[in-house]
């Protein structure tokens, strides 16, 4: 299929971001999930476009940040991130929640949702 965005565009949106010279990959990735979650839809081209867009910053920012951002703190400079790869979701990250709200077939929620996993623990 064809791919929406272009290089530079992700890279616009990563910019501050650390290397971000993958960013063929994290395309590659959002192009996979739009053409086969959200095509056929009902879905705008441009809007296909957006999300395409912000879902490959998404990717790059959870690969280049090891999961996404989850808290920073001025004095004393501390940032946190999601290490836990179970919290990673659409919805960990800046990019993935504008995905998310651009999605108005709700297509990409449902991914974003828990799929009825449970953990315990036996103390």
């Amino acid at each position: 299929m064809t791919v929406r965005v272009a290089i530079s565009e992700v890279r616009t949106l990563l910019d501050g971001v650390a290397d971000n010279s993958n960013v063929d990959l994290y395309i590659e990735q959002a192009n996979l999930l739009v053409n086969e979650e959200l095509a056929g839809t009902g879905l705008t081209d441009a809007r296909l476009r957006l999300i395409e867009l912000n879902l490959a910053a998404h990717f790059g920012v959870v690969a280049i940040e090891r999961g996404g951002f989850t808290y920073q703190q001025s004095m004393s400079s501390q940032e946190g991130y999601a290490t836990d790869r179970s919290q990673v979701k659409l919805s960990s990250t800046r990019f993935g929640q504008q995905a998310l709200v651009l999605d108005s077939s709700g297509k990409l929620a449902t991914l974003d949702s828990p799929r009825g996993t449970a953990e315990f623990r036996v103390m």
